[in-house]
């Protein structure tokens, strides 16, 4: 019995580590609606879900170095995705590389656009390890991503839809199917990469 206790344990204790703390505080939806907002020195893009409001990802116009801070629903600085300057993303938007941090500077991950590949759009998803999560294909009317788990892409893991209306501004839905598989906070950096981007993906019709 002792040694069956000892084994549960250290399974839960596992388990709760491979989840950092901050990312387990938050709140976790099932659908989330991206909208674009413009001021005249950033961009927002608030995140509103079938649970309530989830915060928003600021976008400064006046930063050297493009980044997306995440805030939760309390204005609480959550974390910073930083678009690398010195890559092929600078140039080309399905090339972008994010390496993206918690509020105290830690890293939580990677967000790398493929170079190599024969699809229109691709990105993968990186832990901290470095280990692959998932990767986000570009759904074929470039309107959406479909992030599909690197073990098994089978399993969707969250999808991106743009709600593409003519004259009205867009948002974006995101479906999360799996919360465990990828930090939230790497999904909603991602999702605001992809509506600030936008118009690279698929021209306004």
């Amino acid at each position: 019995m002792k040694i069956a206790h000892i084994v549960k344990t250290s399974i839960v204790a596992l388990l709760f580590a491979q989840v950092p703390l901050e990312a387990a505080s938050l709140p976790v939806p099932h659908h989330v609606e991206i909208r674009p907002q413009k001021f005249t020195f950033s961009k927002s893009y608030t995140l509103d879900s079938d649970i309530g409001p989830q915060g928003s990802v600021a976008k400064s116009k006046l930063s050297l170095r493009t980044t997306y801070q995440y805030y939760n629903q309390h204005g609480e600085y959550v974390s910073c995705a930083y678009k690398r300057v010195f890559s092929l993303g600078s140039f080309y938007t399905w090339a972008g590389v994010m390496d993206v941090y918690d509020g105290k500077g830690e890293c939580l991950g990677l967000i790398e656009g493929a170079i190599m590949t024969l699809l229109p759009s691709r990105f993968s998803f990186y832990d901290a390890g470095n280990r692959l999560l998932a990767t986000a294909y570009m759904d074929s009317d470039a309107l959406g991503f479909s992030v599909l788990d690197a073990k098994n892409e089978a399993k969707a893991i969250a999808h991106y839809r743009r709600v593409f209306v003519k004259d009205v501004p867009d948002h974006w839905i995101v479906t999360i199917n799996d919360p465990t598989a990828v930090d939230i906070r790497l999904l909603y950096s991602f999702g605001a990469f992809v509506v600030d981007n936008q118009g690279d993906f698929r021209k306004d019709d």
